[in-house]
């Protein structure tokens, strides 16, 4: 599996984790309209891109049990 990032469309993080779509719904980050970057979806929503993939890391070491990319 390739490296995600910042850097990388909102839609490839989620065919990697599906269990995040939940956290996209919650955090208002559109999942399905065009690629965007994880960091460019975040600026648009007027969050900080770098602590949202933070959270999304912690939520992926709780749903895979320490597990992470």
């Amino acid at each position: 599996m390739k490296q995600l990032t910042l850097a990388t469309s909102v839609p490839d993080w989620l065919v990697a984790f599906p269990q995040l779509l939940t956290v996209f719904e919650e955090l208002n980050i559109d999942c399905c309209c065009g690629r965007k970057s994880l960091e460019h979806a975040c600026e648009e929503r007027g969050l900080n891109p770098q602590a949202t993939m933070t959270y999304l890391q912690s939520v992926l070491l709780r749903s895979q049990g320490g597990e992470f990319l």
